[in-house]
Formats: C-alpha cells, sequence, structure tokens
C-alpha cells in the first residue's frame, strides 16, 4: 500500500524458524510482548524503533496474526507491504488476500 503522509516506522515482521531462535540466543533483536506469549511465539518482530513498533503493533492487530498465521509485514514511511513467504496468491484467493490486507492497513493506521 502506498500510504503517502502516513509516518509509519520501520519494521520487519515474519514467522519465526529455527535459524531465528538461535539469533535470540545471540542478541538479535526480536520484539516480543509478554500479554500475548503466542504471537511471540510464533513471529519475528525487528524494528529501527522498538516504542514506535510497539504503538504498532496493539491488541488487534497482534490478534490478527495470531490468527492469520503465514503472513510477513514490512512497512516504513509511506508504505505497507503485506505478503506471505515462498507463498503465491493462486487467483481465488487474490480477494480475500487483499480483503486482509485493507484489515492490516485499518489495524496499522487506526494504532497509529
Amino acid at each position: 500500500f502506498d500510504l503517502a503522509g502516513q509516518s509509519l516506522p520501520l519494521l520487519y515482521l515474519r514467522p519465526e524458524n529455527v535459524l531465528d531462535k538461535i539469533g535470540s540466543a545471540v542478541g538479535l533483536q526480536d520484539i516480543d510482548f509478554d500479554a500475548h506469549p503466542d504471537f511471540s511465539k510464533r513471529y519475528v518482530l525487528r524494528a529501527e524503533n522498538e516504542q514506535e513498533a510497539r504503538r504498532v503493533f496493539g491488541r488487534d492487530l497482534i490478534a490478527f496474526f495470531e490468527k492469520e498465521r503465514d503472513y510477513c509485514m514490512e512497512c516504513g514511511p509511506g508504505y505497507l507491504i503485506l505478503y506471505r513467504d515462498e507463498r503465491r496468491v493462486e487467483p481465488e484467493e487474490l480477494r480475500a488476500f487483499l480483503e486482509r490486507g485493507e484489515r492490516v492497513l485499518d489495524l496499522v493506521t487506526r494504532e497509529r
């Protein structure tokens, strides 16, 4: 999504894998939410500014990603990208995928 005029923080979210667990052990950043252990266990969230990332990831956005588990999200000043890593959207899934993207966009911009 092109969000000209919106100042979102630089952040990156994706499902966690084994290498991420090793990275966390050696001190690589992964922002966790104590109140949402399922989300924190399933996703890696990295951001330039942790406080700003926490402002974006309110309760409703975290609930979305707890339910829709295979999505990745990136954002920064003026843009938001939602995708599924290494998985194409099939034509019959496109409408639902776009609706999920609009839902994420609504949640991200509402939390700010």
